[in-house]
């Protein structure tokens, strides 16, 4: 599989994104990811940024992108993870979300775990 059968493939499949959408979160447009995908790309140096960006922007491997080897996805820390996670979360427009998240972290350990029980508890109920 070539370079841009590995960005189609991410984008269609892996991804579940059509090129719109992809390209909104890449900050270009349906098009450019249209030529992207069909190898039409008059300056494909042009296409450099934008790979480093699709790594960074949807955790992927970016040795696996240029080359087809190793695994899709960028092996992240619980901590990395972590942290990817929150900057996802607060980037969404939830201020419900946001304040918990803040007052959450300004808790005593004892009021942490209280909530804690309670969240498994009820994700426990939900499943049943």
């Amino acid at each position: 599989m070539e370079l841009h059968e590995r960005i189609k493939y991410l984008r269609k499949t892996y991804l579940k994104l059509s090129r719109k959408d992809f390209g909104r979160i890449l900050g270009t447009s349906e098009s450019e990811i249209a030529n992207i995908e069909y190898n039409r790309l008059a300056k494909p140096e042009a296409k450099e940024p934008l790979l480093k960006l699709i790594c960074k922007e949807f955790n992927i491997n970016e040795q696996w992108l240029r080359t087809g080897e190793g695994s899709v996805e960028e092996e992240l820390t619980a901590d990395e993870e972590l942290l990817k996670l929150s900057a996802q979360l607060l980037k969404e427009e939830d201020e419900l979300l946001k304040g918990f998240i803040l007052t959450y972290g300004k808790l005593n350990k004892e009021n942490r775990d209280l909530i804690k029980k309670f969240a498994f508890d009820m994700l426990k109920n939900m499943q049943s």
